[in-house]
């Protein structure tokens, strides 16, 4: 008799606790068709740090479809494969051929996972990020994949890999790896980053990184409950795109495309960007894809890029490091109108999502919808329950229909049905999108005076005592202190005096 799903997932996961074991010697374990094996020790090592992979689920998928009565389990790690990784049409084929047969007695497709599409979730950990100018020459958009052209010795990866604790010999080992390069480095150790430069940084600036992005991180712990790394992250930071493809040619085997300007490459745990002075937007970009991989390696397609995106431009409030409107909100009013409504986003896969078959305004847009959806979630404050009720999902509830997973899930975080919030998303942009008008700055003028501040009379005009009153609200609230009114300021104030 067939046991239910339910009962064989509790009672692999109820089995006794091991260590996991290393994954080579369960690659082995794999092609021996020892499968009952294979899958006790891969639901170990899924739960350690990156420990889901596509080869991982791959492998723990085609065992549970040659297991006897587990082919409800292999289908839905298969399905969620399909959705959540990224894949080279051989790869995406093959997978499909599993689920079709499924279950099988015979032996899997071996697939090469290094030779496909290498991106955050996919095969080498590898994913980049582009610029989108809307009227420029330059017509890419992040989420271009950086091709694997060959594999690093696995010996040369650990050995990039120092303990928290001691910064002298990680740094010691950055500098010499980029004077191999023929480069003169400058570099700085914060207690969980290394930072080498070739960029012109000076101390003051390095410094300034390293602080900007230790508050990162603990902000990603407290809200994300992503792991902290056992070992330092490395970032490398270049002055200019042929030092980027320098970088990855050399250091991690990767053909960078022209424009990109960041990447992240998960297994020595570094970041590269192109960085000119104190800056950490597109370090954070790249960071947030490599942090949420300590554990949650299956992130859907729409999440990973959207919260990626949000905090390439973000401020700390506090502890708090909050996402802003920023240059994508002009692709969203210049392209958005008759593209894929946010339930549709929901169901993407990358192939989907990067528009392959599409044009790059098909791609921008999805890019774009993601960050700004991704952007009203956190403005609404269903952010951090939306992401870990998709961290924490049920795989054996994944179904062949992506979109409507996600939209129950989304319904459970935020206690609100998706057309209810597509709805209030649309209002939330418009207001977004809207210039500033004279009745909004005497709306904050009032509100800051009725708060202790002294902007003048309520005028609607920005002048030198408004924004003077304006500085001060940042700085009591820990917010930068540039004097400019927006939304997301404006929503604080209302806050603090009622709407």
């Amino acid at each position: 008799m067939k046991r239910s799903m339910s009962a064989l997932f509790l009672l692999w996961l109820g089995a006794a606790p091991l260590l996991a074991a290393n994954l080579e010697e369960i690659r082995q374990q794999w092609h021996a068709a020892n499968y009952a094996q294979v899958i006790s020790e891969l639901l170990q090592y899924r739960d350690t740090d990156f420990g889901k992979t596509i080869e991982v689920d791959y492998m723990l998928a085609t065992s549970f479809c040659r297991h006897p009565g587990d082919d409800d389990l292999g289908r839905a790690f298969l399905l969620n494969i399909l959705q959540v990784y990224e894949l080279s049409s051989q790869n995406r084929s093959a997978i499909h051929e599993e689920l079709t047969v499924c279950p099988d007695l015979r032996q899997p497709h071996q697939l090469a996972f290094l030779s496909s599409r290498s991106t955050g979730g996919g095969d080498a950990g590898v994913r980049g990020k582009m610029f989108y100018f809307v009227d420029g020459p330059n017509r890419a958009i992040g989420g271009d994949p950086l091709q694997a052209r060959g594999e690093i010795p696995a010996t040369e990866l650990q050995a990039r890999l120092f303990k928290l604790g001691d910064s002298g010999p990680a740094a010691t080992a950055m500098d010499q790896r980029l004077r191999k390069l023929g480069y003169q480095p400058a570099v700085y150790a914060s207690p969980h980053f290394v930072i080498g430069s070739v960029s012109n940084h000076s101390d003051a600036d390095l410094q300034e990184i390293g602080r900007l992005l230790e508050r990162a991180l603990d902000f990603f712990v407290t809200t994300y409950e992503v792991r902290r790394p056992a070992n330092f992250i490395s970032v490398y930071l270049v002055p200019d795109g042929r030092q980027m493809r320098t970088i990855g040619d050399k250091l991690h085997a990767l053909e960078v495309a022209q424009g990109t300007i960041g990447y992240s490459f998960r297994n020595d745990l570094s970041v590269t960007s192109v960085v000119q002075g104190p800056f950490t937007g597109t370090l954070k970009h790249e960071l947030t894809h490599l942090l949420v991989r300590s554990n949650f390696g299956d992130i859907p397609p729409w999440l990973d890029e959207g919260l990626a995106a949000l905090y390439e431009v973000s401020r700390l409030e506090g502890e708090f490091l909050r996402g802003l409107p920023n240059w994508r909100g002009e692709i969203l009013k210049r392209y958005w109108h008759g593209q894929p409504p946010v339930a549709e986003l929901l169901g993407m896969n990358w192939q989907q999502l990067d528009a392959e078959e599409g044009s790059m305004e098909h791609q921008a847009v999805h890019h774009a919808l993601a960050r700004y959806w991704v952007l009203y979630l956190q403005d609404r404050d269903y952010l951090a329950a939306v992401y870990n009720q998709f961290r924490t999902r049920d795989i054996r509830q994944v179904t062949a229909n992506p979109g409507a997973d996600a939209t129950r899930l989304i319904a459970m975080a935020s206690g609100r049905p998706l057309p209810v919030l597509a709805a209030d998303f649309g209002t939330w942009l418009e207001r977004l999108s809207r210039p500033l008008s004279n009745a909004d700055v005497a709306d904050v003028q009032r509100r800051l005076s009725a708060l202790g501040y002294s902007p003048g009379k309520a005028d609607g005009l920005l002048g030198s005592n408004t924004i003077a009153a304006v500085k001060a609200f940042q700085r009591d609230n820990q917010l930068d202190e540039n004097g400019q009114i927006d939304t997301v300021l404006i929503d604080l104030i209302k806050a603090k005096t009622g709407k």
